[in-house]
């Protein structure tokens, strides 16, 4: 799929490139055979295909079609056109004043008048990466690419915000210039090997003191393969991530421990099932150190989101049980910090949850 847009693209750029408002069919045929390498004028299948191609950018608006019947020639299958007009973007005038034209790459022929024209400068730099590139290019950590592009790599940081995976105010995917929001990494501890762990469930944890705990105690019994920490919703960027420490310790079990209110329960569902979407292995409740919080954990106020969270209490369909008694729970304006269950209480305890 992805050489076949860059071949369209390639087309494009070649037909807004012509420097005649109007491109003779003919050329419109050597640009695409141009494209398209793999046809040859004389395949019976390539003006019908080069008619396709035309009409789906003429119905992007990126090329115009002949209005006069007298400028087409019907005596074809398909019926063909004398010429066609690329649509060259304008960009703002030059210094003498003077249009200045852009042939603009379809990915980005859509959004380039939304921008202001800080924007649409940026936006024409990308242009140029991309013809440049081809398509040819892997997906990369997006100060990398803001180098590449830019010369400088905080440029989306501080210009340009991404905001859920786009630039532009959310418009431009950063998948288009091939680059990723890979979010912070996942810190992670494993305990020594003399105890034998390697294989065991990693353990994911939502609170910082709690990851602390946790990852201290574990280092002594060894009942976790590895204990990483989440930091909250932050792990909504750290979802493969995951599956990288599986490997560096042989686990493909992943658990999750944090606090006891909608929030805490939100965030791992949706990880959850966005993972299962992806045929990665579930990140499950580490059932029984939920259980015990809601046995022994200390109640305090509920604050913030207080309602709509329901549905994401089939994260425990492994453990019915503790479904009715997070409803209570919540109904009654409480929760339960997973600080409850400390360090303290793990080297007494922590034993008989996770053993």
């Amino acid at each position: 799929m992805k050489m076949l847009e860059h071949k369209s693209q390639l087309f494009l750029s070649t037909l807004q490139a012509h420097p005649r408002a109007r491109v003779p069919y003919q050329t419109v045929v050597e640009a695409f055979l141009n494209a398209y390498p793999e046809y040859d004028e004389l395949d019976r299948n390539v003006h019908h295909d080069v008619m396709d191609e035309l009409e789906a950018m003429a119905q992007k608006g990126l090329i115009g079609f002949p209005k006069n019947r007298k400028n087409w020639n019907i005596q074809t299958t398909p019926h063909r056109p004398d010429w066609i007009k690329a649509m060259a973007v304008a960009n703002g005038g030059s210094e003498e004043g003077s249009e200045k034209c852009v042939a603009w790459c379809p990915e980005l022929a859509d959004i380039q008048g939304m921008l202001n024209a800080s924007q649409r400068e940026a936006l024409q730099r990308i242009n140029e990466f991309l013809i440049a590139r081809r398509g040819q290019f892997e997906p990369v950590p997006f100060r990398e690419r803001a180098l590449e592009i830019f010369g400088d790599e905080h440029y989306f940081d501080n210009k340009h915000n991404i905001r859920n995976g786009a630039i532009f105010g959310g418009r431009l995917p950063l998948s288009i210039i091939g680059a990723l929001d890979i979010g912070d990494p996942l810190p992670f501890e494993r305990p020594p090997d003399y105890l034998g762990a390697k294989g065991r469930p990693v353990l994911v944890v939502e609170n910082q003191h709690s990851y602390w705990s946790l990852s201290r105690a574990n280092a002594r019994y060894g009942w976790f393969a590895a204990v990483a920490y989440a930091a909250g919703k932050a792990i909504f960027k750290r979802i493969t991530m995951l599956d990288q420490i599986g490997e560096l310790v042989g686990s493909t079990t992943y658990r999750y421990l944090g606090d006891i209110d909608p929030a805490g329960i939100e965030f791992p569902a949706k990880v959850d099932e966005k993972r299962r979407a992806n045929g990665l292995p579930q990140l499950k409740p580490a059932v029984a150190a939920y259980q015990w919080l809601l046995d022994h954990g200390k109640r305090l106020d509920l604050k913030g989101k207080k309602e709509g969270f329901e549905p994401y209490f089939q994260w425990f369909d492994c453990a019915p049980v503790i479904v009715p008694r997070l409803l209570i729970l919540f109904s009654s304006g409480q929760r339960i910090a997973q600080e409850s269950l400390g360090y303290e209480t793990l080297l007494n305890e922590g034993s008989t949850l996770f053993s």
